[in-house]
């Protein structure tokens, strides 16, 4: 296995992802080869380049057909609405049989089907084809919504305290008398364990809060924890880093700017903190960060640019920098390390180029 037969697709920082929601992500990633990495609080996902080009293929295909889009758009409100009824009664009630975890688990796999498809790597080649298909120009119409939508449902679902699977994991942890930090380092098999007076092992889950790896290969998933996923992930990622010399990206939206950089880095943990930065943020500044999604709303109406390190020509960032009329370049890969709070940098996104100006003191 060699990284340069991959193509990263999301990446977390400042703690990155816990075991317990990538076991659940890999739950419908493992049909794409997806593989995973954690270390150094850094969680990273990755997909074969050649299931890339299937998945672009498969969404130009699904934009294309509107009884297939509106069956989708369909289907998908009615497993969310399935969602949230499942998880409101059993909150309400304060107790979760075995049969409902396992339902439930089974339940949020389902969501990455769903969500998946408006992600770039599905919907890159919609946006190419949308000026000369009329059926793809109705339906990219609904998909801001739809986008929005779906990613406030998975923020409820799954990040922050007070989100559905915080819930679960407090009443499995007051059910079993087992701390809920520890719960997030188990896999949804071992969660289910619980019932029949199994605990995961200890070793096993300090090495997952440190480092691990999902690994997978014609849909089976193959998991290393510890010294061991740290080893292979050094080996895994050993020349690929990139020059960092000028940063490149995918024009979303043209035009130029200057401004200071605001970076949005919040991670998994952090989530909670997130209205903190945006208030910190100045009108003007130009935000940088991992992806945009409905919650960075008040952030982007802030910025003077757009800066994401992947995404596409149909991501949230990419969308809203046009609504705004804001320079905006995805797919940069690496801005959020490159950059820091407070550098002064201008943004050429009639070129796709960043340069820093003056660095911060």
């Amino acid at each position: 296995m060699k990284i340069q037969e991959y193509q990263r697709l999301f990446q977390w920082k400042k703690g990155g992802l816990p075991f317990l929601f990538s076991d659940i992500f890999m739950g419908y990633y493992k049909k794409l080869d997806c593989l995973i990495i954690f270390s150094d609080n850094v969680w990273t996902n990755f997909l074969p380049k050649n299931i890339v080009e299937k998945t672009l293929d498969e969404g130009l295909v699904l934009f294309k057909d509107a009884k297939k889009f509106t069956r989708y758009v369909e289907d998908f409100e009615k497993h969310k609405k399935n969602c949230f009824q499942t998880l409101d009664k059993i909150v309400s009630r304060g107790d979760i049989t075995k049969a409902e975890l396992q339902n439930i688990l089974i339940l949020l796999t389902e969501v990455f089907f769903y969500y998946s498809k408006t992600e770039f790597f599905y919907t890159d080649k919609v946006f190419e084809h949308s000026k000369t298909n009329e059926t793809i120009k109705e339906n990219i119409v609904k998909f801001d919504a739809i986008k929005n939508q779906g990613r406030e449902f998975l923020n409820k679902i799954f990040l922050g305290t007070g989100s559905y699977l915080d819930k679960i994991i407090k009443m499995l942890g007051n059910k079993f008398s087992v701390n809920s930090r520890e719960l997030t380092s188990y896999s949804c098999n071992e969660l289910v364990e619980l019932y029949d007076n199994r605990r995961a092992n200890p070793d096993k889950l300090n090495g997952r809060k440190e480092a691990f790896i999902f690994q997978t290969k014609e849909g089976v998933v193959h998991t290393q924890e510890g010294e061991n996923a740290r080893n292979l992930i050094e080996n895994l990622l050993k020349g690929s880093e990139e020059k960092k010399g000028e940063l490149r990206g995918i024009i979303a939206n043209r035009g130029t700017a200057i401004g200071h950089v605001k970076i949005m880095s919040y991670g998994f943990e952090g989530f909670d903190k997130l209205s903190q930065l945006i208030a910190e943020m100045k009108k003007g500044d130009v935000l940088v960060a991992e992806t945009t999604s409905p919650e960075l709303m008040m952030a982007c109406k802030k910025a003077s640019a757009i800066l994401t390190d992947q995404g596409g020509l149909m991501s949230h960032a990419a969308i809203v920098s046009r609504e705004l009329g804001i320079p905006c370049i995805v797919a940069v890969q690496n801005a959020t390390d490159f950059l820091h709070d407070g550098d002064l940098v201008e943004v050429d996104a009639n070129n796709g180029v960043v340069k820093v100006l003056e660095k911060a003191k």
